[in-house]
């Protein structure tokens, strides 16, 4: 597959790249999803999961227009099976990482990332075992990150010297549920058992099925359940918790995009 730097996509050759106006801008396998980040410096950084060969990479975007080009900076493997998913984190803390989601296995996994943009090795990897924070035959197809801050307001500064930085939300094929989990600027850690019903643990319904992918706007989670040709909005409550506050129809949503 072919993705260009519109955002468009085609089949017309084996060989995935990213493209600017016909010209190739770097040649890598199958970058199903891409997350553009802005660097301490003011620097735009590229971060696309290579899910064929179960890698992340990031580029430096440098020019624009005709002389627009992309840098590599990094290339690194991570944990698991077709690396689906990943989203940039900088939470209250100011600590830069990427969490990633993995479609096959259910793995998620945290990289450090340096101010530059380049990925270091995987600090840390949760299995999807059934015993552990994601239950087995779930694929983890999204991923969305809320600071402390945004739901707690100026007791965030609080919260976070107490072991709460933020909150991933996980969205899991095969239960269709939502799953929590707690930040804690450095590691993801569940808020509860697995079995133990309610968001904490178990998670919530997605609301329709397939939750492809996860959007968090100030205190509302949006939830595009592909499967289902619906968008889910989750109302945050002040401790995290999604409440359903709507569902409106929509043909396979797969992504969502601010303008």
């Amino acid at each position: 597959m072919i993705l260009n730097a519109g955002g468009n996509a085609s089949n017309d050759s084996d060989d995935a790249a990213l493209l600017s106006r016909g010209r190739l801008l770097a040649d890598v396998p199958s970058p199903t999803w891409m997350e553009l980040h802005t660097a301490a410096d003011g620097s735009q950084v590229l971060y696309a999961v290579l899910e064929d060969t179960n890698e992340i990479a990031s580029f430096r975007v440098e020019g624009a227009g005709d002389s627009l080009r992309l840098v590599e900076l990094s290339r690194v493997p991570t944990p698991g099976h077709a690396v689906t998913h990943v989203v940039f984190v900088r939470d209250d803390e100011g600590q830069g990482r990427l969490i990633t989601a993995d479609y096959a296995d259910g793995y998620v996994c945290v990289h450090p990332v340096t101010e530059s943009g380049v990925i270091l090795e995987v600090a840390q990897m949760l299995r999807g075992e059934g015993h552990g924070p994601l239950p087995k035959p779930d694929q983890a197809v999204s991923l969305a990150f809320v600071p402390w801050n945004a739901l707690q307001g100026n007791a965030g500064a609080v919260a976070a010297s107490e072991g709460i930085a933020g909150l991933a939300y996980v969205g899991l094929r095969g239960s269709e549920r939502i799953v929590t989990l707690l930040w804690d600027g450095k590691r993801l850690t569940r808020l509860d058992e697995p079995d133990v019903p309610g968001w904490r643990g178990r998670g919530i319904d997605c609301a329709g099925s397939r939750p492809r992918h996860l959007l968090a706007i100030g205190n509302l989670l949006l939830a595009a359940n592909e499967a289902s040709n619906n968008v889910a909005i989750f109302r945050l409550s002040a401790d995290g918790e999604p409440n359903l506050a709507a569902t409106l129809p929509s043909g396979a949503p797969t992504v969502f995009v601010r303008l």
